[in-house]
């Protein structure tokens, strides 16, 4: 045989061996291709965070608070509240990371899911501006997700940019109700004490922590120009006129102009990413006190 014929033949050979590993390789890249992670998130503000990341195809279960964005979260499994989830529940989702706050978490839980294998991020919310950054950003950096946070961090400086000062700080009061005979009022260190004073306002239980009673003579003591309730709550109760059928409620500066405001209760509480839209928010309702 020609001596440039059997040359020829033999480089033809390794090209075709070359372009036939090289087809195997990409092959294999792609059947070992990273699949995306499958989410449970077991709070509201850690789902929403989730959600506002751009990563809210890849939750696969979430627990009774997580009610935002509705689009989303209606159509996903619940898990029930933090109190009483199971790591059955849970591991039924078939999750690879589950996010969930320290607040309330049985570590029992947390031992569980880990020896299923399952990774367990455990944030420690605190509720202000940083807090709330610093869970975007611990919830980002496991999810790949950096400009997305960036952008989230920027949103909620931008919405504090807009609240207003106003001439004097409004004094404020939360109550956590569930019916009006077991009524709460919000101390200091609580999140919406820490709304109120982002939105230009003054928490008049102060001095005291968490939750506590709402009494008649602490009431009228207090005397808030301003009552906050989670909007469901506020419902529930009948609204303002009944309200002032509360004679301790009736006999404050909030009763008598019936200044009286409802917010959804993750909006206002959660210190999510739309911390800066709910202090804004507020900055308004508080305008309108005194007219100001």
């Amino acid at each position: 045989m020609n001596r440039f014929l059997v040359c020829f033949l033999f480089v033809i050979s390794i090209l075709l061996a070359c372009n036939s590993q090289a087809d195997k390789h990409v092959d294999e890249l792609e059947s070992t291709e990273v699949q995306p992670l499958r989410i449970v998130s077991l709070a509201g503000a850690l789902t929403e965070t989730v959600y506002s990341l751009g990563k809210a195809d890849q939750l696969v279960g979430i627990d009774i608070t997580s009610t935002y964005p509705d689009s989303i979260t209606a159509s996903l499994p619940k898990l029930g509240h933090i109190s009483s989830i199971n790591s059955e529940g849970v591991l039924s989702m078939r999750p690879d990371i589950v996010f969930v706050l320290k607040k309330g978490l049985r570590q029992e839980l947390v031992q569980q899911l880990k020896a299923a294998g399952v990774t367990v991020k455990v944030i420690d919310q605190e509720f202000s501006i940083n807090g709330t950054k610093q869970l975007i950003d611990t919830i980002a950096e496991t999810l790949q997700a950096k400009a997305a946070a960036d952008s989230l961090k920027a949103k909620i400086d931008a919405d504090l940019a807009k609240v207003e000062a106003l001439s004097s700080a409004k004094r404020a009061l939360f109550i956590y109700a569930r019916g009006a005979g077991n009524m709460s009022v919000g101390g200091k260190g609580t999140a919406v004490a820490q709304l109120i004073q982002l939105a230009g306002g003054v928490n008049v239980a102060n001095d005291f922590e968490a939750y506590k009673p709402l009494t008649a003579e602490a009431m009228v003591k207090a005397d808030p120009e301003m009552i906050l309730f989670f909007q469901s709550a506020l419902q529930s109760m009948g609204g303002p006129k009944a309200l002032n059928q509360i004679p301790a409620i009736a006999q404050t500066k909030a009763g008598a102009n019936e200044s009286f405001v409802g917010m959804d209760g993750l909006f206002m509480a959660g210190f999510g990413p739309r911390v800066g839209e709910a202090a804004l928010a507020l900055n308004q309702q508080f305008k309108t006190v005194g007219n100001e």
